[in-house]
């Protein structure tokens, strides 16, 4: 396997936090795909090891690696539970994941929990993505939005993404129709991003803010779900995401992973 020596990074914390729907682990090693392409991956100690055709720059930017990752935790308030939740998921990174997987991805977590997202987001890929042979599997990359500009509304229904599949049909319409300008969303200021991607049907504040975040790196962005309302209720009353800083958005993912004790 190939080696890449890492700082400050958890691979398992990185991957099981509830940001990506796309990485298993299994014997060790994590699968999943960076730029659509299939990855296994795994850490010793400050090296991560990887197979498959992507380059060390890919992963580096995926992982968002070069990040200053010490300067972005120094943000922080110095709050107890922070500093709690910091030592226990030290090198959990957030992650630049493609911004319209990511979309997808979000709108299809609409009163959804992990395991189906997880099962929703594989099915798209296997109907629609395209196939590779990777490790002696099968497998499917997330399918790009050209792929889905044909699609019927039969075919996404056979998904069984539920009341959702109106919400796919809507943001591959509106994407397509360029109603909705995806790829001019990272240069957009915070809330008029977010305005942007409330177009889409089934994407309110806390998907919009969960793709800006994930898919955009604005760390501004801060998603409310039930396990963040939970923690702000409890440990921060009162205070909303400028409380956080610049970073709030890094700091809203620590809270989450504290919230769920993962």
């Amino acid at each position: 396997m190939k080696k890449l020596k890492v700082t400050n990074f958890n691979l398992d914390r990185t991957l099981a936090c509830g940001q990506v729907f796309r990485w298993y682990k299994y014997e060790g090693y994590w699968f999943g795909f960076i730029n659509r392409k299939p990855v296994k991956l795994a850490q010793e100690n400050d090296l991560l090891l990887w197979d498959g055709k992507i380059t060390g720059k890919e992963l580096t930017d995926y992982f968002d690696l070069d990040l200053d990752y010490v300067k972005v935790i120094s943000t922080f308030p110095k709050n107890r539970i922070l500093i709690l939740a910091l030592k226990k998921y030290w090198g959990l990174r957030i992650i630049k994941q493609e911004p319209f997987e990511c979309l997808i991805s979000y709108i299809f977590s609409s009163q959804n929990n992990i395991p189906r997202i997880n099962k929703m987001v594989n099915e798209l890929c296997r109907r629609f993505g395209k196939k590779m042979k990777f490790e002696g599997r099968e497998v499917y990359a997330f399918p790009q939005l050209k792929d889905l500009k044909s699609c019927c509304r039969e075919d996404i229904q056979a998904c069984r993404l539920g009341f959702r599949d109106r919400f796919l049909d809507d943001a591959v319409t509106k994407l397509i129709s360029k109603e909705v300008k995806l790829e001019k969303i990272a240069k957009m200021p915070y809330q008029k991003a977010v305005n942007e991607l409330m177009k889409i049907k089934g994407v309110g504040k806390k998907v919009a803010n969960c793709v800006l975040l994930f898919g955009f790196n604005k760390y501004e962005a801060f998603p409310i779900d039930v396990w963040i309302a939970k923690m702000l209720r409890k440990y921060f009353p009162g205070k909303d995401a400028k409380y956080f800083g610049k970073y709030a958005g890094y700091a809203q993912e620590y809270l989450y992973a504290f919230a769920r004790n993962l």
